[in-house]
């Protein structure tokens, strides 16, 4: 048997030899060839799936920030729309004198307007005002309540109860008016 396996090589010698030599360079060339780009396509690979994700990211923050931007259109504009015995609200006479009518509408007369110092933001200048009223008790709740259903124009900060007669109450209310920028 180990005959005959040795007159077989020496008659398939250079076909073996041959195909041992062919093997060895296919592995050769995938070595070098192939297998590097096999690992630059899968780094393209992830680099394009990047650019899907951040290009899907993109067109969802572009569409939420066209919608934020009609919302904020919308709000600027129901702002600056909204009259107030004919002032606009943006100005702070306008709201002094919007304070002032919601007061005679609940019938409350003030005692004291006392300015304080104003607080500055972005859009905004919010003016503080300490109040000082003698009213009876559901005339301050309703006060209140119509101060409370403007909350973008005004915003109650404090309310004390100073002293407490039979129906009526000595109060004291800060009050920030809101105003645009360069409308004192």
């Amino acid at each position: 048997m180990y005959r005959q396996i040795s007159i077989l090589l020496k008659r398939e010698s250079l076909a073996c030899l041959l195909f041992s030599v062919a093997c060895a360079i296919a592995l050769v060339c995938i070595q070098v060839y192939v297998i590097p780009l096999r690992s630059a396509l899968t780094v393209l690979d992830g680099r394009i799936h990047a650019l899907y994700t951040l290009a899907g990211e993109k067109k969802d923050f572009s569409e939420l920030l066209t919608m934020l931007g009609h919302k904020k259109d919308t709000l600027s504009s129901f702002v600056r729309t909204k009259n107030i015995n004919g002032a606009d609200t943006l100005d702070m006479n306008g709201l002094l004198s919007f304070l002032i009518d919601q007061a005679h509408v609940s019938g409350i007369e003030f005692v004291k307007m006392l300015p304080q110092v104003s607080e500055s933001s972005k859009p905004t200048v919010g003016y503080p005002i300490v109040l000082e009223m003698n009213v009876p008790y559901n005339a301050l709740g309703s006060f209140v309540a119509s101060l409370e259903r403007n909350q973008l124009l005004l915003r109650i900060d404090r309310v004390a109860i100073l002293e407490a007669k039979s129906q009526t109450v000595s109060a004291r209310m800060l009050v920030t008016c809101f105003a645009g920028r360069g409308a004192p």
